[in-house]
């Protein structure tokens, strides 16, 4: 069998075990990892040792010199004054936002309840946001539109900003959130520290099932396109943990999101039913 198909050792969890013993764990995850090498490659033991030797060197090489590049392009990106604005705001958003995790989410990292009582937080997080928007619309106090019509059934939408607002609300009195919920804390966030700076959206893959925050896209730029963005603009991703250029995108996003299904929010959010995507709708920044 070819050595590429190896277990990935990246993944193998690393001794907890007090400093007396440590030792003793290294060597046994050695010969843990040598084992796998000769029963994977029937390799015998001194070139199964090499060879794990060279793939741990030749990984943490090949990371270094990616988080080495990252720096590069972050510390080049910053001589401009535009580009540092935007980053720093992008980077106090972030932490502005995980601050308010006092339960955690749904990232692996920040998983602080149990599956049963994480479900039963974000359902009652999210049926609360119905709720609410559901009696500012029946007062009046938000705008709304009504009157498509999906197959037989009425559809109200209300602006995808005022769901956003909410949504930042509820994520800080719940101390929980998924993406949407810190993507929208973020954006709102952004929007009350800077309203007449940089553009700030918020985005979505829609495959993949994940939202994140652009700052400092170029108004005029192809929304399909992100090579016409700039090269001011910066991604905000609090529920990764992460803020980086939008250079480093393809390399930074998440495996699952394909580039392809990055897309502008709507600006409507329906309240009940499904609406399809609507031109006019499409989500191009606050007026």
């Amino acid at each position: 069998m070819n050595i590429r198909e190896m277990p990935d050792l990246r993944t193998m969890t690393p001794p907890t075990t007090p400093p007396s013993t440590l030792s003793a764990a290294k060597s046994e995850s050695i010969e843990i990892a040598v084992k796998v090498i000769e029963q994977k490659t029937s390799l015998p033991a001194d070139v199964a040792i090499k060879t794990l030797v060279r793939r741990i060197r030749q990984r943490a090489f090949d990371s270094q010199r990616a988080a080495i590049a990252r720096e590069s392009v972050v510390a080049s990106a910053l001589t401009r004054e535009s580009f540092a604005r935007n980053y720093g705001l992008a980077d106090l958003a972030k932490v502005h936002v995980r601050a308010m995790l006092t339960h955690g989410s749904n990232a692996t990292p920040d998983a602080r309840l149990g599956p049963h009582e994480a479900r039963t937080r974000i359902a009652a997080l999210r049926d609360e946001r119905r709720r609410i928007l559901e009696e500012l619309v029946e007062d009046n106090d938000i705008p709304w539109r009504c009157g498509f019509n999906l197959k037989g059934q009425e559809v109200v939408c209300v602006m995808q900003a005022d769901v956003m607002r909410i949504s930042a609300y509820l994520l800080k009195k719940w101390g929980y959130g998924h993406c949407e919920e810190q993507a929208s804390a973020a954006w709102r966030f952004l929007r009350e520290c800077d309203p007449h700076g940089s553009l700030v959206e918020v985005f979505r893959f829609e495959g993949g099932d994940h939202m994140l925050v652009v700052i400092g896209r170029e108004r005029d730029s192809d929304l399909e396109d992100m090579s016409t963005w700039g090269p001011d603009a910066v991604v905000c991703d609090p529920w990764a943990d992460k803020v980086y250029p939008l250079s480093a995108f393809d390399e930074m996003r998440l495996p699952r999101n394909d580039v392809r299904d990055f897309l502008a929010l709507h600006r409507m959010h329906c309240l009940t039913g499904t609406m399809q995507r609507l031109d006019e709708d499409r989500w191009g920044g606050l007026p």
